[in-house]
């Protein structure tokens, strides 16, 4: 290979080199565009050297010197950057379209069509990266071979109008009925860096049939299992909602996995997942649907399960509710799975710091944070989270595991459980003596499907209740399973005020009821929109009987403390079985 010597090079996207090297190649047909938050950086690779690299490197402002040294280099990439390894790997729209080897390479433009020829041809480089401020910027590739940029055979762009905005997603696949499409969202090259896998991923978007594209949409995640990927649908099933498909093919729990250096984990998809919740009301042009973001519902088995667990607890603000069907809890007592997780997060005994990226808009500029959390073996024990987090809302978790189940074992479950009372989250539980099959898991208030809890709605979270079953002795049962409470999406009166729930200043009421004997149990308002109690205040609270909604009456009185996390709890708090229950009132004051 003969040596590579300096060049100038032109603004307008045209390299020109010294005579010396008219025979070796270089980089052309360099294009740039903006596409929704993020630029797609597309070029001709060499084609006379095998394994070479590239690196891309941004330059600010729409004139100037537009060489590497005048700029910022956001990363170096293989060579066959065109090809989507990830897609190549589980084939969902290669079976979709019956196409062999559809969108092996990378589609960038939206194909509601469904034409192969979108995508991107062989020999042709991409790179995307999310724009971090408004403004122009010019991008220049440099071939990287045996370790050494190759100045002399580097192209540049011409100006790119770039504008911050949150990242979009290409429609790649839309299934002939209209009710099912698949996108590709990259996130940031310039940051991404997971010890495996690219920047790039596909999901699944599904809505009901002869849906009119108006209606807002109650939103449901699913979660699959281990070995699973994201789906192509043809529409979205069992209940009138819009589904979304994310793929976790490596396996990891729906969390995250080592960045390359392994040092440290970083939760990847748990990015992906808050990304795709806001992408979903964004109104984007390729997006045939609109959603009602108050009923955020997420449903999964196994490892979907899982991830059911962790969006519940660390998502509260964007899921109403989700139900887990035989899921992790506290990962290090996962038996046969410990030795697979701890190639993606490391050993349990190093316990990597885990950290929580986070990539927000503020003041019209991009801000990408990395925020140590814990160790990550820490970090995925619900439990223990739980205990330490008890300042935060959490999505109102429904649990499903069976006693026999050999995969991902009950044994911890009652740990979990216990911490999940003790932490005074909004939950029930459900098991029984099943092995590791799927079981949903509903009350009266809120089945998997039925959207009743909205996320800006308190909830109770109970605790200690006397009609529990014992999930170390019994072979089936529930916790809190056999209480429910008045609320919109489970009135017990609908044409009465009387067992609404209150939420104000200066009140926080509910009616709560036994499905079984009369009981008692802990209560404590959670994700309260407007009562707030101040730390270590004192709060009034009552009883009231509503077995004869026509003659309610006081029946107990007390005081209550509010704790260092701000939180009211009434313990042993009697809760009738007849009419309307019995109605909890709380109010500032002695």
């Amino acid at each position: 290979m003969r040596r590579a010597v300096k060049r100038t090079l032109l603004i307008a996207a045209v390299a020109l080199a010294p005579a010396t090297l008219l025979a070796e190649s270089r980089v052309t047909g360099l294009e740039a565009f903006c596409r929704e938050g993020q630029t797609f950086i597309t070029f001709k690779e060499l084609g006379d050297v095998k394994g070479e690299k590239y690196a891309i490197y941004r330059v600010d402002g729409p004139a100037g010197k537009v060489t590497p040294s005048a700029g910022r280099r956001l990363a170096v990439i293989d060579e066959g950057s065109g090809t989507f390894r990830g897609e190549r790997n589980v084939k969902v729209l290669q079976k979709a379209m019956n196409i062999p080897g559809y969108n092996f390479r990378y589609i960038i433009r939206d194909n509601p069509t469904n034409d192969p020829k979108a995508q991107l041809a062989e020999g042709v480089g991409l790179f995307v990266v999310t724009v971090k401020k408004t403004g122009q910027s010019h991008y220049i590739v440099v071939p990287v071979i045996d370790g050494q940029e190759q100045i002399g055979r580097m192209m540049a762009t011409a100006p790119v109008d770039e504008k911050v905005e949150l990242p979009g997603a290409v429609l790649v696949w839309k299934h002939p009925g209209g009710s099912g499409a698949v996108y590709t969202h990259w996130m940031d090259g310039a940051t991404w860096d997971p010890l495996k896998e690219g920047n790039a991923y596909n999901f699944g978007i599904g809505v009901p049939p002869k849906y009119n594209g108006e209606d807002p949409l109650p939103v449901m995640f699913y979660g699959h299992g281990m070995g699973g990927t994201y789906r192509a649908p043809d529409r979205a099933p069992y209940v009138k909602s819009l589904w979304i498909w994310h793929g976790d093919k490596s396996g990891s729990w729906f969390m995250g996995m080592m960045d390359r250096s392994q040092t440290k984990v970083v939760n990847y998809v748990e990015q992906r997942v808050r990304w795709s919740a806001k992408w979903l009301a964004a109104g984007r042009p390729n997006q045939f649907w609109k959603v009602n973001m108050r009923y955020v519902n997420a449903h999964g088995h196994s490892m979907g399960g899982t991830g059911c667990n962790a969006w519940a607890l660390r998502m509260g603000d964007i899921f109403c509710t989700t139900v887990n069907s035989a899921g992790a809890t506290i990962h290090q007592r996962n038996r046969v799975w410990v030795n697979q997780a701890s190639r993606l997060w490391g050993p349990v005994e190093k316990n990597l710091p885990l950290y929580d990226r986070r990539c927000e808009i503020r003041g019209g500029k991009v801000v990408i944070t990395d925020e140590k959390i814990s160790g990550v073996w820490d970090y995925q024990n619900y439990a223990r989270w739980s205990l330490a987090n008890m300042d935060k809302e959490t999505a109102y978790l429904l649990i499903s595991h069976g006693k026999g189940d050999g995969s991902v074992v009950f044994e911890p479950v009652p740990d979990f459980l216990d911490a999940l009372q003790k932490s005074k989250r909004p939950f029930a539980a459900q098991w029984n003596m099943r092995g590791h099959s799927w079981s949903g898991y509903g009350t009266r208030n809120n089945s998997w499907g039925g959207f009743k809890i909205a996320v800006d709605e308190t909830v109770p979270a109970f605790a200690n209740a006397s009609n529990n079953d014992d999930p170390r002795k019994d072979d089936t049962g529930t916790i809190n399973g056999k209480l429910e409470w008045s609320a919109p999406g489970n009135d017990f009166a609908k044409d009465s005020q009387a067992d609404d729930i209150v939420d104000s200043p200066g009140m926080w009421a509910m009616n709560i009821r036994s499905s079984s004997e009369p009981a008692t149990v802990d209560v404590t308002p959670r994700r309260t929109q407007k009562f707030k109690p101040a730390l270590g205040a004192k709060y009034a609270w009552e009883s009231i009987d509503f077995s004869d909604p026509a003659n309610p009456r006081k029946i107990a009185s007390g005081t209550v403390t509010a704790d260092k996390w701000g939180l009211v709890t009434v313990a042993k708090f009697q809760v009738g079985q007849a009419g309307w229950g019995s109605r909890l009132v709380i109010k500032p004051g002695e």
